[in-house]
C-alpha cells in the first residue's frame, strides 16, 4: 500500500525563519545573525543528510564574493588595525559561505518546497506587520515591556518608570529603525507570494497597508530607501529593457566619483540657506562623509584594511559639533560624536576608506554581476521588477545608513533575498505550432536548438 510521507525539507526551515523574521527584526535586530545562522546550519545538515553531497555553490556572484574576501583578507598586511582585520576577514568568509550556499538550495527548490516556504512567508508578513502597526499605535509598548522586563532580571532595582529604550522626543518607535529596515527587504519577497496567492481584489489593499505602516517608520533612511525601490520596481515593470542600463550606469559613476560626492554637499556647521532641506540626522551624515573623504584621500589605492574604520576614533576623540538654526529651521543645537563613529553610515566610502580603490572596483563588479543575474536569469516581468526593486532599496540603506559589516544588516540581507530566489516562478512556454526546424519539418537540417537552445527535434 501507498502511504504518504512527511518529512523535513529546507522549505520547512527557511520557513519557520520567514516566521521570525519580523518579530526579530522588530524587537532585537540583532537576533537577525543567530536567525540567519541557524538557516544555514540546519539547511546545510538537510541538504548532506538527504543527498549525501555539499550543495553546488559556484556562479558568478559567489566568485566576486570570493574576491573581495580575498581582497579584505589581503588587507592585514597594511591594515592599521591588522587582529581586527582578520577577524572581521574570517566571518565575512562564512557569512558569504553561508549565503551562498542557501541561495544555491532555494534554487533547487522542488514545488512542495516553494510551496511550504510561500506559506511561511505569508503568515510571517502579515503577523510581522501586525506587531508594527501594534507598535505604532502604542508607541512601542511591546518594545518597552521587553526592554523594562530584561533591565529587571539583570538589576531588580531598577525604577519602574525607566524603558529602557532610545527616545527621541518622547517617541519611542526609533528602537524599530533597524528592525523596519530589514522589513522593507522582507516586503518584496512576501509581495511575489502575495500576488501568486491572493486575487487582486486581496492583493492591492493587503500590500498598501504593508507598504504604508513601511512609511511610518521614524527612519528618513528607510522611507527614502523603500520609495526609491518602489519607484524602480514600477519603471521595470513598463521599461524592463531600460531600467537594468540606467542602474548599471548610475552605479559604476557614483562608485567610481563616490570619494568627489561629499563636497558637492554645504558644510552643515555654517548657516546656509540650502541646509534647510535637510534634517539633523542628514546634516550629521554628511559630517562624517566629509571626515571619511580626508581619510580615503591618505592611502587611495588600498585603504587602510578591512573593518579599520573602528580603529581611527575612540569616545576620547569625541568632538563637540555646533550645528545652526538654518538646519531644517529649527533651533541651534550640539552633539559631542567622535569624527566618524564606528563606520561612515555609507557602504561605498567604507569600501574606499578601508579597501581602497581596488576594494572599491571589486564592489563595483559585484554589483554589476548581481544586475546581470537580474536581467538574464529572472524572467517573468513581475518578479524581475520586484527584484530591481530590492536591489535598489538594499544598495540605497547601504549608502546612507548601516555599516557594510554589521552580522545583523548582512544577514537580513542575505535572507531575504534567500527567500526571493528560492519562490521565484519558472515561466511557462506557450505551445507552438510549429514541430520541426524553424520552418516546417526538417529535423535533419534545422533544429530549434539552432535558435533558442532547445533540442525538440532529436
Amino acid at each position: 500500500k501507498h502511504q504518504k510521507q512527511y518529512s523535513l525539507h529546507c522549505g520547512h526551515i527557511l520557513g519557520l525563519t520567514a516566521i521570525l523574521y519580523i518579530p526579530i527584526g522588530i524587537f532585537a535586530s540583532k537576533g537577525l545573525a543567530p536567525l540567519f545562522a541557524s538557516a544555514i546550519v540546519f539547511c546545510l545538515l538537510q541538504q548532506i543528510y538527504k543527498n549525501r553531497k555539499f550543495p553546488n555553490i559556484s556562479g558568478p556572484i559567489f566568485y566576486a564574493l570570493l574576491i573581495l574576501v580575498g581582497w579584505s583578507l589581503v588587507s592585514c598586511l597594511w591594515s592599521i588595525t591588522p587582529d581586527e582585520t582578520l577577524k572581521t576577514g574570517v566571518t565575512l568568509s562564512i557569512t558569504f559561505l553561508g549565503g551562498s550556499i542557501l541561495f544555491s538550495i532555494g534554487k533547487s527548490f522542488g514545488q512542495q518546497e516553494k510551496k511550504v516556504l510561500q506559506n511561511g512567508l505569508l503568515f510571517g508578513g502579515f503577523l510581522g506587520f501586525t506587531l508594527i502597526a501594534i507598535e505604532f499605535t502604542t508607541d512601542a509598548w511591546l518594545a518597552r515591556f521587553l526592554y523594562l522586563s530584561l533591565a529587571l532580571l539583570k538589576n531588580p532595582d531598577v525604577p519602574s518608570y525607566s524603558t529602557f529604550i532610545f527616545s527621541v522626543y518622547g517617541d519611542s518607535t526609533p528602537v524599530m529603525n533597524s528592525g523596519m529596515a530589514a522589513t522593507a527587504l522582507f516586503f518584496f519577497p512576501w509581495a511575489l507570494v502575495l500576488k501568486e496567492r491572493f486575487p487582486l481584489k486581496l492583493f492591492f489593499p493587503t500590500i498598501i497597508v504593508g507598504a504604508i505602516l513601511i512609511f511610518f517608520t521614524y527612519a528618513d533612511a528607510v522611507k527614502l530607501s523603500f520609495a526609491v525601490g518602489l519607484i524602480i520596481l514600477l519603471a521595470a515593470f513598463y521599461k524592463p529593457r531600460w531600467i537594468p542600463k540606467v542602474l548599471g550606469l548610475v552605479i559604476t559613476i557614483g562608485i567610481l566619483t563616490a570619494p568627489l560626492i561629499p563636497g558637492l554637499f554645504p558644510n552643515p556647521l555654517e548657516p546656509n540657506k540650502n541646509l534647510e532641506w535637510f534634517s539633523p540626522s542628514s546634516a550629521h551624515r554628511i559630517l562624517i562623509w566629509k571626515n571619511t573623504v580626508s581619510h580615503i584621500k591618505q592611502k587611495v589605492l588600498l585603504g587602510s584594511g578591512l573593518d579599520a574604520t573602528r580603529g581611527l576614533y575612540s569616545s576620547k576623540d569625541r568632538v563637540q559639533y555646533n550645528f545652526p538654526s538654518s538646519l531644517s529651521n529649527k533651533a541651534a543645537y550640539q552633539i559631542m560624536y567622535e569624527p566618524i563613529p564606528l563606520h561612515p553610515h555609507n557602504a561605498v566610502l567604507q569600501l574606499w576608506l578601508e579597501l581602497g580603490a581596488v576594494g572599491a572596483l571589486i564592489g563595483l563588479g559585484i554589483l554589476l554581476t548581481i544586475l546581470r543575474y537580474i536581467k538574464h536569469k529572472i524572467l517573468l516581468r513581475l518578479d524581475q521588477a520586484l527584484s530591481f526593486g530590492m536591489f535598489t532599496t538594499t544598495l540605497s540603506l547601504a549608502c546612507i545608513s548601516f555599516g557594510i559589516w554589521q552580522g545583523w544588516w548582512l544577514s537580513s540581507i542575505l535572507l531575504s533575498t534567500t527567500y526571493f530566489i528560492s519562490i521565484l516562478r519558472t515561466p511557462v512556454e506557450k505551445n507552438s505550432s510549429e514541430i520541426g526546424g524553424p520552418k516546417g519539418l526538417d529535423p535533419t537540417r534545422y533544429g530549434d536548438w539552432e535558435r533558442k537552445g532547445r533540442a525538440i527535434d532529436f
